[in-house]
């Protein structure tokens, strides 16, 4: 695959689905239970990890200090979880959570250690 068509795959994925929980959160939905490991957390936990995979890949094609890019992306995407929090609590029957936020950067850590892993191979 070129480089030229790897970018721009690598962005479109990275920016689509970025979009897609944006969407995902402009949805009202009557509220889950308020427990700390149910269905809700894992789906969290599971989405910012791909969205952490997916930047990462971006960042590949342009940064060189991969363990700072580790960093750099598993804080954008903390970032990007808290203002979906905050998203969130605009859209009726939604609300924002804490919890939801701390899923959402373990996830984003769980696809940084992902990619760190995978590198090192």
């Amino acid at each position: 695959m070129s480089v030229t068509t790897r970018k721009i795959l690598y962005w479109t994925s990275a920016l689509s689905y970025t979009y897609f929980i944006f969407y995902m959160s402009s949805l009202s939905q009557p509220n889950v239970p308020k427990h700390w490991f149910n269905y809700d957390k894992i789906m969290h936990t599971l989405e910012y990890a791909i969205l952490a995979t997916l930047w990462n890949l971006v960042a590949n094609l342009y940064l060189v200090n991969k363990r700072k890019q580790l960093l750099i992306i598993w804080f954008v995407c903390a970032l990007y979880g808290a203002s979906d929090e905050i998203h969130q609590s605009m859209v009726p029957k939604r609300e924002c959570s804490g919890k939801d936020w701390m899923a959402d950067i373990a996830g984003s850590g769980l696809g940084c250690l992902w990619m760190y892993k995978k590198r090192k191979k």
